[in-house]
């Protein structure tokens, strides 16, 4: 339920601020994360469209809190301009103490259903990631993947 919810993201926060641990936390539902993300990676067909600090998102929101419709169906506030293809920067695992940093993953089904394709990005310690998107576009498997629950 919603209140055990923020019990736990606020376990998590104290951890993440403890021991520079990192937090990612796949959802659709963006209503009452607020006060906790730091970062936020949009799961768009199988690729990651959006990696931006959970205040730009608010800024490019006009400053309201943001509830998941309005974000991922990008009603109301007009929407967001056509991304450019998300690219890797090695020089920021130069720079930024990382927890994860995912270089050109690609998944495909054993019936050879494309899920991922040359994904990259890297998620900081210390960082609470919110992985975000419609149902059906790769969240839950991306997870699976990076926690060894999918097999190749």
């Amino acid at each position: 339920d919603v209140a055990e919810r923020r019990n736990v993201l606020n376990l998590m926060r104290q951890d993440c601020e403890t021991h520079e641990s990192c937090v990612l936390y796949a959802t659709h539902i963006l209503d009452g994360v607020d006060d906790w993300a730091t970062r936020v990676l949009l799961v768009e067909g199988g690729r990651i469209t959006r990696d931006v600090s959970y205040q730009q998102l608010k800024a490019e929101a006009g400053g309201a809190g943001l509830s998941a419709y309005r974000w991922l169906a990008k009603k109301e506030f007009g929407g967001f301009p056509t991304p450019p293809p998300y690219a890797f920067d090695a020089t920021a695992t130069d720079d930024v103490k990382n927890a994860v940093v995912c270089e050109n993953l690609s998944y495909h089904t054993r019936n050879k259903t494309k899920i991922f394709e040359n994904m990259n990005f890297t998620i900081p310690k210390g960082s609470r990631t919110l992985i975000v998107g419609c149902n059906g576009s790769g969240k839950t498997t991306l997870l699976h993947l990076l926690c060894g629950k999918t097999f190749f």
